[in-house]
């Protein structure tokens, strides 16, 4: 059976083109492509896409992978994962750093650690959360899928460009990316009128689990439109 094609963005963005993707389009490494001496983070890389990302890039060369998680002793069973079947080398190394993004103070300490680099040339924020239940961070007051997807995830970028920038030549910028998702273009977002804005996202009576994480993906991308400029 072939897969049908899609011709416009709207048609892209539906369901339709999300289950075709799911079932018939299989992503291929690129070619040529070898990252030897190269240093990469993952965040959220002990399973799921942060995992298999971490994963590419160690089939890739990258000589330095950093796995960056809340929990470490689950950190360490991703790097024996990563590393199982794969000939010791002493020019590659993963590490398991610490990062909760739930707390802007691992933020900020994760980013100075970050400073004693020789070199970073990618990052890739991948962590995120889909909570069931609304809840409020303890430290700042938001929504926890808000907090976490959107206001976390854009301070370690801001905070980490002038790293990456420091870490790297002009003719070899570093790279950042932000893993999205197809539910952006899923989401409703009723508060985009709201202001403030974050103070209606803060509203329990305005939580749904799908529609919030849908929405925060959203909220990444014109994040990403704005820091582009």
């Amino acid at each position: 059976m072939a897969a049908p094609t899609f011709s416009n963005v709207d048609e892209r963005a539906g369901l339709l083109s999300f289950l075709n993707r799911q079932l018939f389009e299989k992503p291929t490494l690129p070619q040529n492509v070898h990252l030897g001496r190269k240093t990469a983070i993952v965040t959220g890389s002990n399973t799921g896409i942060g995992l298999e990302c971490a994963r590419q890039l160690l089939d890739l060369g990258t000589s330095k992978l950093i796995i960056a998680v809340r929990d470490e002793f689950k950190g360490q069973a991703a790097r024996a994962n990563l590393l199982s079947g794969r000939s010791a080398h002493p020019d590659n190394t993963v590490e398991v750093w610490k990062l909760d993004l739930q707390s802007y103070d691992s933020i900020t300490t994760f980013v100075e650690r970050t400073k004693s680099l020789e070199r970073l040339d990618i990052v890739v924020l991948n962590a995120g959360v889909m909570k069931q239940f609304f809840d409020l961070n303890p430290s700042t007051g938001h929504e926890e899928t808000i907090q976490v997807n959107v206001l976390s995830t854009a301070l370690l970028a801001i905070l980490l460009l002038p790293v990456l920038k420091a870490k790297n030549s002009p003719d070899q910028p570093g790279r950042v990316a932000m893993v999205s998702s197809d539910g952006a273009s899923w989401a409703k977002f009723g508060e985009k009128n709201s202001t403030p804005l974050l103070a209606a996202l803060d509203e329990r009576e305005a939580f749904d689990p799908v529609g919030r994480y849908s929405t925060s993906k959203l909220l990444n991308q014109l994040f990403v439109t704005e820091l582009t400029k």
